[in-house]
């Protein structure tokens, strides 16, 4: 999964520089698809770092069954 957030960041933000155009209509997508489902980028941080607080975004590989 991710595992460095900060790169993701910094790939995006590169992404944004290069199209600012196409940027900002995956934002407003994005944005969209989000309130479509009563959830908001700030929503969904939260849940985010609930989930990595608990493990969930951790290696698979790492994670022991039965």
């Amino acid at each position: 999964m991710i595992d460095d957030m900060a790169l993701l960041k910094q790939a995006m933000e590169q992404m944004d520089a290069e199209d600012p155009a196409a940027a900002q209509a995956a934002k407003d997508r994005a944005a969209q698809i989000l309130s479509d489902v009563e959830l908001s980028f700030s929503k969904l941080a939260e849940l985010i770092e609930q989930r990595q607080s608990i493990g969930y975004f951790a290696d698979p590989r790492s994670r022991q069954t039965g």
